[in-house]
């Protein structure tokens, strides 16, 4: 009992108070995605919803190594998880075992990506310029337009911000190895390393390769570099389970289509002028889910703070390497976002590998930070009375300056994911999850449509993916279980299984394997049986390189264990801190700034006043049609027919809903009609500003057989999901007549 409280003592003077201005930077941070309950339908985080769904129900299915994705494809399968990195899906997956839904899950997952990027910044900006250059660094990093909006919620890139957030850990604890030399701080940065291997394909080299000159100018001297690069060799290999599958089994899948369009001489590869990445942000970029409106800004005040930063570290001599280094680094992550850099871009150079310039922004958002945070240690240092006010007026200016996106518009709820909902998905051109497709066996040589009865038999929970149409007169194939089956022939046969062939699956009868040949063009398994009874079974199992890359995992995580025996143990010693103030007084004004702005966010969006103009309808008390143009009401057979409608959000839309448009002859029938996704294609109804009108143009093309008479032109909108109208007041059959056309009789 006498040395307990000592002991507490000591270890609550251990204690950095900054944690907890981080945690309320946090809170403030995860406001953009706390605004709405759930997740939008229109970005790229619908796609990561649906692999969370099928990496959740594989586990359940008992593959808890699932590299294969049984239910995509329109359930031909489809390799998905060997080659795009996993991590997201994991963790997602995981909390699907605690929460309701697949959309719950990753955005639990998004909220702890914010924690990851916030704490990671801050340990990073603590190592290199202490507790107080730690709060800027952190400051900066979270509230960077592209981290806190663009990635997440505009794009919904969720391996890509996981990413991000994992980089800060991996240069912060590379640092701490570099410095201690212990063997506590070269495993944790292994394991960082290799979660962001395992993170995002692209982002994960890039922030690896930024780390060793972050490291070099950090360290000071090329010998602290030996640790950091032990921890490095370390994670190569605990993420080789991974990788190393992905890389030597390239040539298995149609990988280049993912880079054909960026190799195209006329590709538009979407730089951002300088104007345009120093401009404040706008309301109207928080509106907009269009790609061309997003903010893509690297934060004007953070490009001030990080000059100011960068002048304290070239006015000191002992910094100055530093500071010319850091300067280099975010120049060279700028040049190539800007239009100037068109011939860096080169088809065949490495930089198209990044696909879009303006992906660089999320590694130089850190570099910004980085540099602003040495403006705030400096604050620390030279006015250790008065600069808990210069935090506050930056840390408020920076809040500020993001407002816009602080409270992005809202979006209609998620809704739940279904074997239709993912194969509808792929209908529109998303094989397997997947926009360019890149991930297609080689030997499917053209995709076939969706087999009604394969869907089915998934639906029903028992997948039969044998090709019964195709079998010969007297053949019978009874399922026994899945992927096995009792066969009985009066003769040789070759069975179709609509599998897409690829290694690891393999055929065996009565235990004995079998050969698999493929059909062209489906790239089908095919398998000879002979006559009479056979006994079948199709599973695919992991292939000699798979297996290599577990032991090389495996040989990886003991041989780190083992260097414990090697490397120094953990020191305890701590690192002076420039933080002369009162250590509360900056965490009390960071949280009182919070709370200020908490509050402030938090109270209910003042709604927009709607004009009162007449409706031609009112559809489910959310949306009005306004008017209807058409530009002849004296039409002739085989006219086409243009016609603008505009559209009026008068309340949040249940859903995203689709418009169509039925040109009705006398007695109801649908002579000629015009369909599109959304009446705004890239921008969805369910994330339409209350108050706000749009217009929405459509063709009607009349038969050239249609005979005289009179013809009603009605509108409505409808819900993709249900199949359901959304209702209409005065119309019970969901339709609001817009216009009246008179067929004239030939000459």
């Amino acid at each position: 009992m006498t040395t307990a409280k000592p002991r507490a003592r000591a270890l609550a003077r251990g204690l950095d108070p900054g944690w907890i201005a981080v945690l309320a930077l946090v809170a403030l941070a995860c406001a953009p995605l706390l605004r709405s309950s759930t997740l939008p339908t229109v970005t790229d985080v619908e796609l990561h919803v649906y692999r969370t769904w099928e990496i959740s129900q594989q586990w359940r299915a008992g593959d808890w190594i699932a590299r294969w994705a049984p239910d995509f494809a329109f359930g031909y399968g489809y390799p998905l998880f060997l080659y795009y990195a996993p991590l997201t899906y994991i963790l997602s997956g995981l909390a699907t075992l605690a929460l309701p839904g697949a959309d719950a899950a990753v955005k639990v997952v998004q909220l702890l990506i914010v924690a990851l990027g916030a704490t990671g910044a801050y340990g990073l900006g603590r190592r290199v310029w202490g507790s107080a250059g730690g709060l800027g660094t952190c400051a900066a990093f979270v509230f960077a337009p592209y981290i806190l909006y663009v990635n997440p919620i505009a794009r919904g890139a969720v391996p890509e911000s996981l990413a991000l957030a994992l980089i800060p850990w991996v240069w912060w604890l590379g640092l701490r190895a570099g410095s201690q030399r212990d063997w506590a701080s070269v495993a944790a940065t292994s394991v960082a390393a290799a979660a962001l291997l395992c993170a995002h394909n692209l982002l994960s080299a890039l922030g690896l390769a930024l780390a060793l000159p972050v490291w070099w100018l950090m360290l000071g001297k090329a010998s602290g570099l030996r640790f950091p690069l032990l921890a490095l060799f370390f994670s190569i290999g605990l993420s080789a389970w991974f990788w190393l599958p992905a890389a030597w089994m390239r040539e298995a899948v149609q990988a280049q289509r993912a880079f054909e369009w960026v190799r195209s001489p006329d590709a538009a590869l979407s730089w951002v002028p300088l104007s345009d990445l120093l401009a404040p942000l706008t309301l109207d970029a928080a509106q907009s889910p269009q790609p061309e409106a997003w903010p893509l800004r690297v934060g004007w005040l953070q490009v001030v703070v990080a000059g100011a930063g960068l002048s304290t570290l070239l006015a000191t001599r002992e910094r100055r390497c530093q500071g010319l280094g850091l300067l280099g680094l975010t120049l060279a992550l700028a040049f190539p976002i800007l239009p100037e850099s068109r011939a860096l871009w080169n088809p065949d150079g490495p930089l198209v590998l990044l696909q879009l310039p303006w992906r660089l922004l999320g590694p130089l958002a850190l570099l910004l930070a980085l540099l602003g945070g040495a403006a705030i240690a400096q604050l620390a240092t030279r006015f250790p009375r008065g600069w808990p006010i210069a935090w506050l007026f930056v840390l408020v200016s920076l809040i500020v300056s993001v407002e816009p996106v602080l409270i992005p518009i809202g979006w209609a709820d998620f809704g739940p994911v279904t074997l239709d909902r993912i194969w509808a998905f792929e209908g529109a051109g998303n094989i397997g999850g997947t926009s360019q497709n890149e991930f297609l066996p080689v030997t499917v040589h053209a995709m076939p449509g969706p087999a009604p009865d394969l869907q089915e038999s998934l639906r029903a929970g028992a997948p039969d993916p044998v090709d019964r149409a195709a079998l010969p007169a007297g053949v019978t194939v009874t399922r026994l279980e899945r992927d096995t089956y009792a066969v009985s022939a009066p003769e040789p046969f070759t069975l179709t299984v609509r599998r897409f062939a690829f290694p690891g699956w393999e055929a065996s009868l009565a235990d004995r394997p079998a050969p698999i040949t493929i059909s062209d063009p489906e790239g089908f398994i095919r398998i000879d049986l002979p006559a009479g009874a056979s006994h079948l079974k199709l599973a695919r199992n992991a292939t000699p390189i798979e297996w290599v890359a577990w032991a090389i995992t495996g040989l990886a995580g003991l041989s780190l264990g083992l260097s414990r025996w090697f490397l120094a143990p953990a020191t305890t010693a701590r690192r002076p801190e420039a933080w002369h103030a009162a250590r509360g007084v900056p965490v009390g004004v960071t949280l009182i700034a919070v709370l200020g702005v908490g509050v402030w966010i938090g109270q209910p969006v003042p709604s927009i006043q709607v004009p009162a103009e007449p409706a031609l309808a009112r559809l489910g008390n959310a949306i009005e049609l306004v008017s209807a143009d058409v530009s002849a009401t004296q039409v002739t057979a085989g006219e086409t027919v243009p016609l603008t409608l505009t559209w009026r959000s008068i309340a949040p839309a249940p859903r995203d809903l689709s418009v169509f448009v039925h040109v009705l002859a006398a007695d109801g029938t649908v002579v000629a009609q015009s369909d599109k996704i959304r009446p705004v294609v890239a921008w969805p109804t369910d994330r339409w500003p209350v108050g706000r009108s749009f217009t929405d143009q459509h063709l009607l093309t009349l038969p050239a057989d249609l005979p005289p008479g009179q013809l009603r032109v009605a509108a409505g909108l409808w819900d993709r999901l249900t199949g359901a109208r959304l209702p209409i007041e005065g119309s019970p059959d969901g339709l609001a007549t817009i216009a009246e056309l008179w067929m004239s009789s030939p000459d």
